[in-house]
């Protein structure tokens, strides 16, 4: 489904805006329009999307009013940037969506879609909200999401680390293990 960047990596945010018809979705329970805010940039994707999907969530492009700071974690962006980037949000590309599907033994499946979630966008409660409620979905448990959204309170001090790719240096010199993130 992901084609390239369609935002400018690292100096434009994406804003997530309902789709069209969408608002009443059980997955968008407790999340408000225009909410869901991340510093990466939105991904443009292969469209239309196939079968029945269905976009719930479209991501505008914003443009960052701040400087841009290669030490902060959103890189200087934040959720109220804008203006919106007119010729980057024609067409604006779905950021989350529903598909179905059948097996090959005939049985029937839900799927659940974002191109957001990297750490720094899951420090944003609506996006959490968003993942939550669609698990939920996807489980076909719809009806035990509140009507004010899953729970997505934060266990412990989360502090996101910057999208990128870091060397394989990098990774030697942490020498992380899994007893290192034990609680």
């Amino acid at each position: 489904m992901w084609v390239a960047h369609h935002g400018h990596h690292k100096h434009e945010s994406t804003r997530g805006l309902f789709a069209l018809g969408a608002e009443g979705h059980p997955i968008l329970r407790g999340i408000r329009n225009g909410d869901i805010w991340g510093s990466t940039d939105v991904y443009t994707i292969d469209l239309p999307l196939p079968g029945d999907s269905r976009p719930l969530v479209l991501g505008q492009v914003l443009k960052r009013t701040g400087e841009h700071d290669p030490q902060d974690v959103n890189f200087g962006m934040r959720s109220t940037d804008g203006p919106p980037v007119a010729e980057k949000n024609n067409p604006m590309m779905p950021v989350a969506w529903t598909k179905t599907y059948q097996d090959d033994g005939g049985k029937q499946g839900r799927v659940f879609a974002t191109t957001m979630g990297s750490s720094a966008d899951l420090a944003n409660a609506a996006l959490r909200r968003l993942v939550v409620n669609g698990i939920y979905w996807a489980m076909g448990m719809e009806n035990s999401i509140p009507a004010t959204g899953g729970k997505v309170d934060l266990a412990g001090d989360y502090q996101p680390s910057q999208y990128g790719f870091s060397s394989d240096e990098y990774w030697i010199r942490r020498n992380l293990k899994p007893s290192d993130f034990a609680w």
